[in-house]
């Protein structure tokens, strides 16, 4: 029993994840003009370095799982071209062992 491996597939797969992250990335900073407006409008109130400190933490958040989402489709293209070189490999060396 042998393992199915599609390059072209993984690297779609690849491809689509890229393109998730940079929709994901595209979302950050959260609520960026609301929460500035509200610490200039909400002057010393703690509620509102809450709010505040809590959206930086969600957009750090936000930049994590895209950095792995893109990380992720590159690794799919690095394996990809890693088995493609490792089945070129063995089927040159079938070659050249020719017929039994």
């Amino acid at each position: 029993m042998g393992v199915h491996v599609d390059p072209e597939r993984m690297r779609a797969l690849g491809r689509e994840l890229r393109v998730h992250a940079t929709t994901l990335s595209g979302f950050a900073p959260l609520a960026k003009e609301s929460r500035d407006e509200a610490r200039l409008t909400m002057k010393r109130s703690d509620l509102a370095v809450k709010i505040e400190e809590s959206l930086k933490a969600l957009d750090g958040v936000v930049k994590y799982h895209a950095d792995r989402l893109s990380r992720f489709g590159d690794e799919l293209d690095r394996q990809a071209a890693e088995y493609e070189a490792l089945d070129d490999g063995v089927t040159g060396q079938l070659k050249e062992a020719g017929p039994r």
